[in-house]
């Protein structure tokens, strides 16, 4: 166990002069370890190391406003001051491409920074900040809350004219005053994509409210559980992804379900379905979701469950026999109708 930190300066010198790859595992304590990094100026950022370049004076620290002090210290959990400067610097450069995570934990309330790798459009790496507020499952206190009402002044200065790639959000309880303090931190914020995920999806005006405003951003849908507001799926006036994650299967009686003529609508707008709680029971219906979506300008998803025999009855009603490369019609078939059902069936 190494206990002075001049040891570890002088081991760290040696092995990276080494000519020849070298390894040193040894057990350092963790006060030694903390007066090294203090004295060569590093302090621990994120999942790494970084080099003070500039500290961080008295003056400066007691120049910040108090709320905004107490913010960063709550929300980013920083008690050093320079670890301090680093996140507020690093947020402040957040607003030329960030994503906005709004997302529950179970233990605390805070608001964190983090830098994650994505894919461009080139399918290059690139850096991106990721900017999380986690809220306390008790959502209805969030307003009571002092350090809540600080965490939106934060929002607000440090990002009033932010642009994130995404907004994702994650709740389990929705209502009214749920949906007010998303808007306050969204407020400001030019973004492209909006991830929605809801646990219970019931009745909800302000919801539908929130979504008409929010209209022109590319909408994910992410529905948690077994309530379908039909009347809110109806309200979305542009192409949406609806993404159901239920654990329970469609074939199960649960009780609830979309009715054919609701599907219908639905997939006519141009929504996308992915794994939908739906068991398609008429083979007519099959036929027209095939056709919509056949003839649909835009790439469609829909993601149904079809019972074994209404897709044969539907396969037999028109015609159509399984081959090892698909579906083929009757010989009596005109060449005309083949090549119909051959570019729907491939669409």
């Amino acid at each position: 166990d190494v206990k002075l930190w001049e040891t570890v300066l002088t081991l760290f010198k040696i092995v990276a002069a080494s000519a020849r790859p070298q390894w040193l595992v040894v057990g350092i304590y963790q006060t030694t370890f903390d007066s090294f990094l203090n004295a060569q100026s590093i302090c621990q950022f994120g999942n790494g190391y970084i080099r003070e370049k500039d500290k961080l004076d008295e003056e400066m620290l007691c120049n910040l406003p108090g709320d905004l002090h107490n913010s960063l210290i709550s929300y980013l959990g920083i008690l050093d001051r320079f670890k301090l400067r680093l996140a507020s610097k690093t947020m402040e450069n957040a607003v030329a491409n960030s994503d906005f995570y709004v997302k529950l934990d179970d233990s605390c309330i805070s608001f964190d920074v983090r830098v994650r790798f994505v894919r461009d459009s080139e399918r290059k790496l690139v850096r991106r900040i990721m900017l999380s507020a986690n809220f306390d499952n008790d959502l209805k206190l969030f307003s009571a809350l002092e350090n809540f009402a600080n965490l939106i002044v934060l929002r607000k200065r440090l990002f009033k004219r932010a642009f994130a790639m995404r907004i994702s959000i994650d709740l389990k309880n929705v209502h009214n005053e749920t949906v007010n303090v998303v808007e306050s931190l969204m407020e400001g914020c030019v973004f492209k994509n909006v991830d929605y995920a809801i646990h219970e999806l019931r009745p909800n005006a302000q919801l539908r409210t929130f979504f008409s405003r929010h209209s022109n951003a590319d909408l994910y849908l992410f529905i948690h559980g077994t309530f379908v507001d039909c009347d809110l799926l109806r309200s979305f006036t542009r192409p949406i992804q609806i993404h159901w994650r239920s654990s329970a299967l469609p074939n199960q009686n649960l009780g609830w379900t979309i009715d054919d003529e609701v599907l219908i609508e639905l997939v006519r707008r141009g929504h996308s379905f992915h794994l939908i709680p739906v068991v398609v029971m008429l083979e007519e219906t099959i036929l027209t979701l095939l056709k919509i979506v056949a003839a649909s300008v835009r790439p469609q998803c829909l993601d149904v469950d079809i019972l074994r025999t209404v897709y044969d009855a539907f396969l037999k009603a028109q015609s159509l026999n399984r081959t090892e490369n698909g579906y083929m019609p009757d010989k009596e078939r005109t060449k005309g109708e083949a090549r119909e059902w051959d570019d729907t069936l491939k669409c």
